[in-house]
């Protein structure tokens, strides 16, 4: 989903930029500027070292998100990739509105969010269990509870809630199939993606363009 926002020229932002992967595949595309903000510095080493062996050229800041601040100027960047990352911060209104700021006024943002509103997750939480993903994420997101929360920022979706996977109990065990039948594992993901283009609601998260 990314990949198709990339092109020659660009000015490009991976905000939780890990290892680099994104970075160092805008620079391997073209872009004119490939930065990345990551709290976490054995990961900027790691991404340091596979751009140098990549040949190309990343720029790469160590940043806590909870700061609320990106160390860079107004209306720098064409594309701003923060995918996997917005679900896990506290102070998620300072983060956007300062991607708001550094993007360009016709720049656009590839978000991902968590899915708050599954049916497996409803059943979890009817059941008083923890229906969250992940144990770090502060919050799940329903379409509603998103919008208003980048309106709040000054930001707005562009593009239609692209689904990742169904949110089904038996996720672990197919993931599992693939130790005894690639194949068969094989199968079973694309019949989960089938699966969740039918039915984006029941998809485990949405990835989205939002300007």
């Amino acid at each position: 989903y990314l990949h198709d926002h990339l092109r020659p020229g660009v000015h490009f932002l991976d905000v939780g930029s890990g290892v680099g992967t994104e970075c160092i595949l805008a620079a391997q595309a073209g872009t004119g500027l490939s930065c990345g903000v990551e709290y976490d510095w054995q990961s900027l080493q790691t991404a340091r070292e596979r751009a140098r062996q990549q040949g190309v050229q990343v720029s790469l800041f160590r940043l806590d998100l909870e700061s609320g601040s990106l160390p860079f100027r107004d209306n720098t960047f064409d594309l701003v990739n923060f995918t996997n990352v917005l679900e896990h911060i506290e102070r998620r209104q300072e983060i956007l509105r300062e991607v708001r700021r550094v993007k360009k006024n016709e720049g656009r943002v590839v978000l991902s969010v968590p899915n708050a509103e599954t049916t497996w997750k409803r059943k979890l939480a009817s059941a008083g269990l923890d229906p969250r993903d992940d144990d770090d994420h502060k919050i799940e997101y329903t379409r509603g509870s998103l919008e208003e929360e980048l309106s709040r920022a000054g930001l707005r979706i562009v593009s239609d809630l692209a689904p990742s996977i169904p949110s089904f109990p038996w996720n672990g065990m197919i993931a599992m199939s693939a130790f005894f039948s690639p194949d068969l594992y094989r199968m079973l993901q694309r019949k989960k993606k089938e699966y969740a283009r039918r039915k984006p609601e029941e998809s485990t998260g949405w990835i989205m363009t939002v300007q």
